[in-house]
This record gives structure tokens, sequence and C-alpha cells, in this order.
């Protein structure tokens, strides 16, 4: 081989060289951009799900405030109906009918023997009515 044979194989080695060269490198950034993508696709993934919790947590969180304000608004109804208007035992009732009822007698009964205040002394009175 001549001298201009060889220069020219040695070219276009140089330029298929090149070429791959090139072609390397855009796999490279295929390669690269291509883990980017998939890293994007799951860090997107991992915010859903963090965004899923969150929400999860959050309605978990506004239920538990809902149930302790209706505790409190039950505690706070249970203390005014104590307050206000206290249940009387069924003892208290039966006592308070028993006195009526002897305070009612009592009015119908005559009175036999009233003292005298001035002069300390019995005597009959009249019935009341």
């Amino acid at each position: 081989m001549n001298e201009q044979e060889l220069l020219h194989e040695v070219q276009l080695m140089t330029e298929i060289l090149n070429q791959l060269h090139q072609d390397v490198n855009e796999m490279k950034e295929e390669v690269e951009d291509f883990q980017i993508s998939e890293l994007v696709t799951q860090v997107n993934e991992l915010i859903m799900k963090m965004e899923d919790n969150f929400s999860r947590i959050n309605n978990e969180i506004d239920l538990q405030r809902n149930e302790l304000i209706q505790l409190k608004e039950q505690i706070n109804t249970k203390d005014q109906d104590h307050s206000v208007n206290p249940a009387t035992s069924e003892f208290r009732r039966m006592q308070s009918i028993l006195q009526t009822s002897q305070n009612i007698e009592t009015k119908k009964a005559p009175s036999t023997n009233v003292i005298n205040r001035n002069t300390g002394k019995k005597f009959k009175s009249k019935k009341h009515k």
C-alpha cells in the first residue's frame, strides 16, 4: 500500500472513531436522561404517597377534633343540667310527697290546744276552715 492509501485509511479510521465517540456520548446522555426521568418518576410517586398520607392524617385529626368538641359539649351540657336542674332522687320525691300530704292534713285538722301567749294558759280554739 502506498502512503496515500494509508493516509486515507487512517483518516477513515479517525472519522469512524470520532463517530463512535459521538455515538457513545449520545448514549451516555440518553442513559443519564433516562435515569433522571426514572428518578423524577419515583420522586413524583413518593410525593403522591406522602400527600395521601398527609391527607389521611389530616382527616383523622379533623375527626378527633370533632369528637373532642362533641365530648366537651356533652360535658358542658351535663354540667349545666346538674347546676340548673339537679335531679332529685326517688327518696327525696317521696319525702316531699309525704310532707305535702302531712301539711294538708294538718291544715284540715282543728287545733284543739292553743297556748295564749299573754297568759300562758291553754284554751280550746275554733276549727280552722
